[in-house]
């Protein structure tokens, strides 16, 4: 077990570089020779900080050369033994971001190797260099990647994650704040930590590969965060977005839930009258008008607006984008305008967004509870612009969130008669007005005139705002 020194990492026993011949016996040449045994191409950021000897997340270290996480860094400890045991010298301890010398039990500091590897495990940012992105950048490799438009690592299926992580990175109010308070990375809840840590990962200009795993938010949330039944390894996005609002909305960081209600939440006013029969004026029939006196309305606040599109045709007629039926967004979307009437059982509603949001997201229903829900999906196509009015207030698409169905591996004894889904999610530059698509480690240009083809989930829209 690490001892009370370890846990409180003492400033006492730092020593520089510069003066390792006299504190530590070894000469500048043996210190610089240490920090060449750093191998930064195996050093892992991603995965959970947790001794892969003890199994504990107290008090772990990373190995610089070999990249794996040991505890502790006294005398008997998983890490002392392993700098003895393999000649592994250098170890940063992960919440402090601390370096030291094993078996010696020495700081080193003041080295810009250091300063990378502490980037990379917690990057930290300024106002001014945030209002510049995206930037292009490079990574160890020389390998070119435009920071924020990454890819993330599909570990197992986890792509409806994925894209929903990505989503929240690019949502600039949201982004700012994750980005700049870092009392998010050391006051918060472990949920709202490791979140921060992922999307300043995504944004991170000096990435060692240009790609990033949400393997450590993903190995928290599934071990120690209760889920709804609704969200499992196959979840739909749209599960995934709710259950992580509502987690960061439980949190006890209220800058926070205050980003998120004035950024995403808006309202709409729900009127309800139910429907009588009367009887018609010969006596010898009915008829059902509409009881005005029960009339109700009620506010509900809202994060997203579920689009229902129309019912599937009985009869297909092919599987190309021209024979599969055809809807326009606008029409859609009439029916939060006050104006659709839906039909209920015993009533009529109406909806009508009294409250936009600054950020406003669409939700297409295409899947049903039915035995295939991926196979017997909703494919009508809906067309859509780069703008759209709604409530007297101009948006601009932002991002759009598409589906593609695999057909399951064939190898399997028992049969799987539904397909798979694939998410893919597609942002816009807006320096440039070109449009990205990130489908895990590939990201690729796509022409916006042509972004309705896909089969779209879920949009962000925009507010413009006029100078």
């Amino acid at each position: 077990m690490p001892g009370k020194r370890d846990l409180e990492e003492s400033d006492g026993d730092g020593v520089h570089l510069e003066d390792a011949n006299k504190r530590l016996h070894i000469s500048s040449s043996d210190g610089e020779g240490l920090l060449q045994t750093i191998e930064k191409k195996r050093l892992d950021f991603y995965s959970e900080k947790v001794c892969s000897v003890t199994l504990s997340t107290i008090d772990v270290y990373s190995c610089l050369t070999c990249g794996k996480y040991l505890q502790g860094r006294n005398e008997g400890s998983p890490a002392f033994k392993h700098s003895i045991e393999v000649s592994h010298r250098l170890f940063m301890h992960m919440r402090t971001l601390k370096t030291y010398i094993l078996p010696e039990n020495r700081q080193l500091r003041n080295a810009e190797v250091l300063d990378q590897i502490k980037y990379g495990f917690r990057p930290t940012y300024e106002s001014r260099q945030v209002a510049n992105f995206p930037q292009e950048c490079k990574d160890l490799n020389g390998q070119p990647y435009l920071n924020g438009f990454i890819g993330l690592h599909n570990i197992s299926n986890n792509d409806s994650s994925n894209v929903i992580l990505l989503m929240l990175a690019h949502i600039k109010p949201l982004r700012d704040l994750l980005l700049l308070n870092d009392d998010l990375l050391d006051k918060a809840d472990q949920f709202v930590n490791k979140l921060t840590l992922l999307i300043r990962q995504i944004w991170s200009p000096r990435l060692f590969r240009r790609h990033v795993s949400p393997h450590e938010f993903l190995q928290y949330v599934a071990t120690h965060v209760k889920q709804p039944r609704s969200l499992n390894a196959h979840s739909d996005p749209r599960n995934v977005l709710l259950f992580i609002i509502n987690r960061m909305m439980n949190s006890s960081c209220g800058e926070i839930r205050k980003t998120l209600t004035e950024n995403i939440q808006g309202t709409v006013t729900v009127s309800t009258t139910k429907i009588v029969s009367v009887p018609n004026d010969d006596g010898n029939s009915i008829k059902f008008v509409l009881d005005t006196r029960t009339s109700k309305s009620s506010d509900i606040r809202f994060w997203m607006l579920s689009l229902d599109l129309p019912a599937k045709p009985l009869f297909k007629d092919g599987k190309s984008a021209n024979s599969l039926p055809q809807v326009k967004l606008e029409q859609l979307i009439r029916k939060f305008d006050g104006t659709v009437e839906q039909h209920l059982k015993e009533s009529i509603r109406l909806n009508k967004v009294t409250q936009c949001p600054p950020y406003l997201i669409l939700h297409i229903k295409r899947f049903d509870s039915g035995k295939f829900p991926v196979k017997d999906r909703n494919q009508t196509v809906v067309e859509f612009g780069q703008e759209i009015d709604f409530c007297s207030t101009k948006y601009q698409l932002f991002m759009n969130i598409v589906h593609e169905a695999t057909k399951p591996a064939m190898n399997q004894e028992v049969p799987v008669l539904d397909e798979n889904s694939r998410w893919k999610i597609q942002i816009r530059n807006d320096k440039d007005d070109t449009w990205l698509e990130l489908d895990e480690g590939n990201v690729r240009k796509r022409e916006k005139e042509l972004l309705f083809l896909n089969e779209t989930y879920l949009q962000v829209w925009e507010r413009v705002t006029t100078a």
